[in-house]
């Protein structure tokens, strides 16, 4: 199939053989048929969402390649006291979250959506007061939560990746880390 220039790419000319007669090759030269990719098709609501991920975002792997570079090691997805960290330090005990702009409510980024509002809000809130809980939970088993933006990460912020290697560093070579 050839594409021409200038004319949009989902516009594809059909090809036609030799073998046809004039009258086909005309007819079959002037005749386009559009042609529409998956990706242009517009998805539905509950598409969308079903392509929201909770682990593996660009901002997480983005920081995690920078700490994999500065020769830390960490456990991703682990769960400890009730909680699924997605950036976990055993030996020192440091876990690092790393929170979405939207679903965290990011003071800098945050939208709110304009439809649903009653489904919507009450939803966002509960997500800010479960990481609150769930950070409280595990600073009193001696952890050491770290949590981080999205918008942090993509491009990782040397200020959150010194951070988190300080952190990580400290507590390993600190024998007083309270285990439990």
């Amino acid at each position: 199939m050839q594409f021409h220039r200038g004319w949009p790419k989902h516009w594809v000319k059909p090809s036609w053989n030799t073998s046809h007669s004039a009258d086909d090759r005309e007819l079959s030269k002037n005749t386009y048929r559009t042609k529409m990719k998956d990706a242009d098709k517009p998805l539905s609501r509950s598409q969308i969402m079903r392509r929201v991920t909770n682990k593996d975002s660009a901002a997480e792997l983005a920081l995690r390649t920078r700490l994999f570079a500065e020769g830390l090691r960490y456990r991703l997805h682990r769960r400890t006291k009730g909680a699924t960290v997605d950036i976990l330090f055993v030996s020192a005990r440091v876990a690092v979250f790393v929170d979405g702009c939207f679903w965290h409510g990011c003071p800098k980024h945050a939208t709110y959506p304009k439809s649903n509002q009653d489904y919507w809000l009450p939803k966002l809130a509960a997500n800010r007061e479960r990481d609150q809980r769930q950070s409280a939970k595990l600073r009193r088993a001696g952890w050491q939560v770290i949590r981080v933006w999205e918008h942090d990460c993509l491009p990782p912020d040397r200020r959150v990746v010194k951070r988190i290697v300080d952190a990580v560093r400290s507590r390993q070579s600190n024998p007083s880390i309270r285990r439990s």
